[in-house]
C-alpha cells in the first residue's frame, strides 16, 4: 500500500471514531436536534407519563423521508445514560410517534431509570435523551364505599374527607354534607378519599346515576299492591306531597304505620279493582288510621271517637271511592251509628280492652273492628227474651276473656251470677224477660241501669207496703177511729242559679218527696228553657259557670238526684258554661269540656251515709285497704267528715269534687294543721277497684274549707286522716320525664329509663354520689343515662345483661320488674331493720311462684316473683300466668315504682302535667303523683 493511501485510509478511521464518540456522548446527532433533550415525568403509584421535547430533523440533513420514531427503555438502575449503554442495559418498553407516553404496571413506592432513543424510519439517525431519574408514590388507599341512590339521585356514604368527578378525574370537586350534589340524568361519576399531606389521594369508586323516569305513584301503588307488597306501599303512602297524612301518622312507630298500610292494601281486593284516584287511597288510609288509633288508645273517650270516625267512614263508602261492591262496609257502619250510647261506650271499652291482648296483630285492627262490631250483642237491640239472652251471654263471655287478661281491670258490668242459673232454661228465660221488662222506653242509658236490672232479678227489690189499719176498741162497745195510713208527701221549692260570684242567672225548681218512711229526696230538673236562660245571663254577666244550690238547712235530704235532659245539656255545650251543682255534702263541677259531646239526657245522684254504723263500716274497710297500707304501713285511719255515694252515667268524662270538711278538724292549730297534713280522701269505685288521692285544699261558696279533686268515676267517697301520710311523702319530688308534653304511656319502659327513675329515688349518699363511670361498653360517658346506670348498678339494683353489655335501650320484662322490685325492697328492708332483709320471704314464699304455671321453680326470677307476689306489688293473672317475658309499658313501670317509692296516686292537681295522659287514663293519678312534687 502506498504511503498516500495509507495516510488516506488513517484519516478516515479517524473520522468515523470521533464520530461514534460524538454520537454517544451528545444529545445532538447529525440530522435530528432533540433540544435540551429533557424528559419531563408524572408519577403516580402504578404508572408513570413521560413527556419529551419533539425531535427536529435539520434542513442540511438527507433526509430521505419516513417517521420519527421513539423507543422507550427502562431500567432499574442509572446505567441508561448513552445509546450504547441504553441499549445494553435497558428494558424496552414500546414505541412511539407521540411525544409521551403512559409505562404502566409499575410497583409502587419504587425508583425507576427512563430513557428514550429517537431515530428516523428509512433514514441513519438516531440519538438518545436524557436519562430521567423517577420514583412511583406509594400504594393509594382503597375506593370508598360509597353506593349510589339512583332515586333519590344522591350518594349514598359520602363525607367531606372525599371529592367527586363528572368528567372522568379531570377535575374534581369537594363533597359537601352540607349541601350534597344531586345526579339527576345519565351521569358516571368518580368518587374518592382526597389526598392529604402524608397520603396520596384513594383509588376512585364509579357511580352511575340513570335519568329519573315520571313517578305516578298511583300507578306504583296499584303495582304494589297486587303484589301484596306491604313496605313499598308504605313507602308510597309517605311519598312528599301526594297524600295528606293524618295528623299523628308522623309519630307512629314503624309496625303501627304498616298497620295502616295494610288497610290501604287490603280494604279493596287487587284482583279486579285498582284504585282510580288519590282519594281513593286517602279514604283507606283514613279508615286505616282510625281504626288503629282506636286499638291504640288507653283513654276511653278518645278511642270511642276514633271508633266513631271509622264507622262513620265505613256507612258512606260510596261518597269515597267507586267501588261497586260496598255494601258490606256500609252495613257495619250503619250497625254502629244505630247503637244506644251505653252500647258504643260498652263496645268501645271492649275494643280497647280485647286490642291490649298479646296474641292480636296490629295489622288485624281493620278486620278485626269489622268483626267484633258484626259480634257484639247491644243490650239495647233486643225484642225478644231470646235475643236478650244472648246478648247477656255474649257480654259475660267478654267479661270473663277480658278480666283473664287484665286482672287489674274489672269488667263494667257483673255477670257472673249467670254462671248460677247456667243449666236452669226456666230462670234463664226470666231473666232475660226481666231485663226486657226494665228496660226503659228509651234503652239504658248507663252502667249503672243495667247493673241494677240485673242484680234485682237475684235480689228483687221489696217495695214498702202500707201496713193494714189497726182496728181500734173503745169504750161503751163502740168501735174505734182507724189509724191513718202514712201518705207520701211532695213540696216544691225554687232555687237560685247563680254565676260563679253568686251573681243570680235564672231559678229552677226542686221536688222534695218525703216518703212513707221518713226518707227525704230531691230531685231538680234543670229544663232546656232554664239552661238557655242561664247561658244568656251568664252571657250578659260575662261568667262561665251556672251553679245550682241546693238548700238542707235541717240536714234532712238523704237523696239528692240532679236531672238534665240531652236539650238542656246541649245548651250548656253550645253556651260553653260549666253546670256546678253545690249541696251540703258535696259539691260537684262539671267543665265544659266534658259537657261537650255529651248527647244524652245527664243525671247525678248523691247519698250521703249519714248512719254512724256506715261511716264505722267505711273506716274498718280503709283501715284493711292495700292502697292506704302502701301509702302509710300500718297507720291509723279516721274518718273525717261524712262519706258520699256519687252515682253518674256521666263516667270516663273528667268531673270536678268538692269534698266540705265541715266541723271535722281539730280547733287548736298545731293539730288541725297536722291532721290537715295527713288528710286523704278515700275512693271505692263501684268496678271494686280503690284509691287514695290528696286533693287540694279549698275555700268554699259560704267561707268553709274543702278538698277538691278530679275524678273520672263515680263512686263513695270519704275524707280520711292517715297518721304519718305526710311523712311518707314530704320528700316526694319528681322522678319521672317526659318527650316534650307527652308521656307516652304506652311506649316500653328503656332500661335506661328504668334505672334513671331509680336513681332519682336512692336516699342518702348513692342519690348525691358524683357521676362515675357505669362500666359497660354499651353506656358512653356521654350517655344521658350513664350516671345512673352507674348509680343503680352500683346500689344493686340493676346489673348488666353480662359484665360489659348493659343494653341501655333494651326493654323491661316482668321478671326483671319483679327483681328490681325484690332488690329495692330487700334495701329498704335492710335499712330499716339493719340486719333482717326481704331475702328471708323467698324460702317462705316460693310455692307463691310455683303457683304460676309459666313460673318453674328453677327460673332465674322465681324469688323475686313469689315475693312481690306476696307483698301485693305485682299479681298474676287469672289464667294462673305471670307472663315473666312480657314487657312493661311506662304506665305500667311507674305503677309499680309508685308501691316501691310510697307514692299515694294524685288527682285533683289541676291541669293534666302530660297531653297524652288525661284525667280519664286508668293510670292518670299514679303518672301525676310521679311526675309532680
Amino acid at each position: 500500500m502506498s504511503k498516500q493511501v495509507r495516510k488516506s485510509v488513517s484519516v478516515l478511521l479517524v473520522f468515523v471514531l470521533v464520530m461514534q464518540i460524538f454520537a454517544v456522548t451528545s444529545v445532538h446527532a447529525d440530522g435530528l436536534d432533540v433540544g435540551d433533550g429533557k424528559i419531563t415525568v408524572q408519577a403516580g403509584a402504578n404508572k408513570i407519563k413521560l413527556s419529551w421535547t419533539e425531535a427536529l430533523i435539520e434542513s442540511n440533513a438527507n433526509y430521505y423521508g419516513g417517521d420519527i420514531l421513539y423507543d422507550i427503555y427502562v431500567s432499574n438502575q442509572p446505567n441508561i445514560d448513552t445509546l450504547s449503554n441504553i441499549q445494553k442495559n435497558g428494558r424496552y418498553v414500546d414505541r412511539t410517534t407521540d411525544t409521551f407516553f403512559v409505562v404502566n404496571n409499575l410497583e409502587p413506592d419504587t425508583k425507576y431509570y427512563f430513557n428514550i432513543i429517537v431515530w428516523v424510519d428509512m433514514s441513519y439517525y438516531e440519538a438518545a435523551y436524557s436519562m430521567k431519574e423517577v420514583g412511583t408514590l406509594s400504594a393509594p388507599a382503597p375506593a370508598p364505599s360509597v353506593t349510589a341512590d339512583d332515586e333519590a339521585n344522591v350518594m349514598i356514604g359520602a363525607d367531606t374527607t372525599m371529592e367527586y368527578s363528572e368528567n372522568q378525574g379531570v377535575d374534581w370537586k369537594e363533597y359537601s354534607t352540607a349541601s350534597p350534589p344531586s345526579f339527576d340524568g345519565d351521569v358516571s361519576v368518580w368518587v374518592r378519599v382526597k389526598a392529604s399531606s402524608s397520603n396520596p389521594a384513594s383509588l376512585y369508586k364509579e357511580l352511575v346515576f340513570t335519568k329519573n323516569k315520571e313517578s305516578n305513584p298511583l300507578e306504583e301503588l296499584n303495582l304494589a299492591k297486587s303484589q301484596q307488597n306491604l313496605k313499598d306501599i308504605l313507602k308510597l303512602i309517605k311519598q312528599p306531597e301526594w297524600l295528606e297524612l293524618p295528623e299523628g301518622f308522623g309519630d307512629l312507630q314503624p309496625e303501627e304505620q304498616e298497620a295502616v298500610a295494610q288497610v290501604v292494601m287490603t280494604l279493596i281486593p287487587s284482583d279486579y279493582y285498582n284504585y282510580k284516584s288519590k282519594g281513593e287511597v286517602q279514604y283507606a288510609l283514613r279508615v286505616g288510621y282510625e281504626g288503629l288509633m282506636a286499638m291504640l288508645q288507653t283513654d276511653l273517650v278518645v278511642s270511642q271517637q276514633h271508633l266513631s270516625s271509622f264507622y262513620s267512614l265505613l256507612s258512606e263508602p260510596y261518597k269515597y271511592i267507586s267501588y261497586p261492591d260496598t255494601d258490606n262496609l256500609q252495613f257495619v257502619g250503619e250497625k254502629y251509628s244505630k247503637l244506644s250510647s251505653v252500647d258504643k261506650q260498652l263496645f268501645s271499652y271492649i275494643v280497647q280492652r280485647l286490642s291490649k291482648d298479646e296474641n292480636v296483630s296490629l295489622n288485624d285492627s281493620y278486620i278485626g273492628l269489622i268483626m267484633l262490631l258484626l259480634q257484639y250483642p247491644p243490650i239495647n237491640d233486643p225484642a225478644t227474651p231470646g235475643e236478650m239472652l244472648v246478648a247477656l251471654k255474649s257480654l259475660y263471655g267478654y267479661q270473663q276473656s277480658i278480666e283473664a287478661n287484665t286482672p287489674h281491670e274489672k269488667f263494667p258490668l257483673d255477670f257472673s251470677k249467670l254462671a248460677t242459673i247456667t243449666d236452669n232454661a226456666t230462670k234463664l228465660e226470666q231473666l232475660a224477660q226481666w231485663m226486657l221488662d226494665k228496660k226503659p222506653t228509651g234503652g239504658y242509658t248507663s252502667y249503672a241501669d243495667i247493673q241494677k236490672a240485673f242484680n234485682n232479678y237475684f235480689i228483687p227489690v221489696i217495695n214498702p207496703t202500707t201496713p193494714s189499719a189497726p182496728t181500734g176498741s173503745g169504750s161503751s162497745g163502740g168501735s174505734g177511729s182507724p189509724t191513718p195510713a202514712p201518705t207520701t208527701k211532695q213540696e216544691q221549692i225554687v232555687v237560685d242559679v247563680n254565676g260563679v260570684n253568686g251573681t243570680n242567672l235564672t231559678k229552677t225548681p226542686i221536688t222534695r218527696t218525703t216518703e212513707t218512711n221518713g226518707i227525704v229526696k230531691d230531685l231538680v230538673k234543670m229544663t232546656d228553657a232554664i239552661a238557655k236562660q242561664s247561658v244568656e245571663k251568664a252571657k250578659q254577666l260575662g261568667t262561665d259557670t251556672a251553679r245550682i244550690v241546693i238548700p238542707d238547712t235541717k240536714d234532712a235530704v238523704s237523696e239528692t238526684r240532679v236531672e238534665v235532659p240531652k236539650t238542656a245539656v246541649k245548651e250548656l255545650s253550645d253556651g260553653s258554661l260549666k253546670l256546678e251543682i253545690s249541696t251540703q255534702n258535696a259539691v260537684i263541677s262539671v267543665p265544659t269540656k266534658s259537657i261537650a259531646g255529651f248527647d244524652q239526657d245527664m243525671y247525678f245522684r248523691i247519698v250521703p251515709l249519714k248512719k254512724d254504723s256506715e261511716r264505722k263500716e267505711v273506716e274498718e274497710r280503709a283501715k284493711k285497704e292495700q292502697v292506704i297500707q302502701k301509702a302509710a304501713l300500718n297507720s291509723n285511719v279516721r274518718v273525717l267528715a261524712r262519706p258520699v255515694e256519687i252515682e253518674t252515667n256521666m263516667q270516663s268524662r273528667e268531673v270536678t269534687l268538692t269534698l266540705p270538711l265541715g266541723n271535722s278538724l281539730p280547733t287548736e292549730a298545731t293539730a288541725r294543721q297536722q291532721a290537715l297534713n295527713n288528710l286523704a280522701v278515700y275512693i271505692e269505685h263501684s268496678d271494686g277497684t280503690k284509691e287514695l288521692v290528696r286533693g287540694k285544699l279549698v275555700k268554699l261558696t259560704d267561707g268553709s274549707e274543702g278538698i277538691e279533686f278530679t275524678v273520672t268515676k263515680f263512686s263513695t267517697f270519704t275524707l280520711v286522716s292517715v297518721d304519718g301520710l305526710n311523712a311518707a311523702q314530704q320528700a316526694n319530688h319528681p322522678y319521672i320525664q317526659g318527650f316534650g308534653t307527652d308521656f307516652r304511656p304506652d311506649a316500653f319502659v328503656t332500661r335506661a329509663q328504668m334505672a334513671a327513675m331509680l336513681a332519682r329515688n336512692l336516699s342518702g349518699g348513692a342519690a348525691t354520689a358524683p357521676a362515675t363511670d357505669a362500666g359497660f361498653a354499651d353506656v358512653a360517658a356521654t350517655h344521658w343515662a350513664a350516671n345512673e346506670i352507674g348509680q343503680a348498678k352500683a346500689t344493686g339494683m340493676m346489673n348488666g345483661l353480662n359484665s360489659t353489655v348493659f343494653a341501655p335501650e333494651g326493654s323491661i320484662t316482668r321478671a326483671q320488674m319483679a327483681t328490681i322490685a325484690y332488690r329495692w325492697m330487700q334495701k329498704q328492708e335492710a335499712n330499716a331493720a339493719g340486719t333482717t332483709s326481704a331475702a328471708s320471704v323467698s324460702s317462705t314464699n316460693a310455692t307463691a311462684a310455683e303457683s304460676f304455671n309459666d313460673v318453674p321453680a328453677d327460673l332465674w326470677a322465681a324469688d323475686a316473683i313469689a315475693y312481690v307476689q306476696s307483698a301485693g306489688l305485682m299479681t298474676g293473672y287469672q289464667d294462673g300466668t305471670f307472663k315473666p317475658e312480657g314487657k312493661l309499658t311506662r304506665a305500667e313501670a311507674v305503677k309499680v315504682l309508685n308501691v316501691l317509692f310510697k307514692r299515694t296516686p294524685l288527682t285533683g292537681a289541676g291541669a293534666p302535667f302530660f297531653s297524652d295522659v288525661p284525667a280519664t287514663h286508668w293510670a292518670y293519678a299514679d303518672i301525676e303523683a310521679a311526675a309532680q312534687k
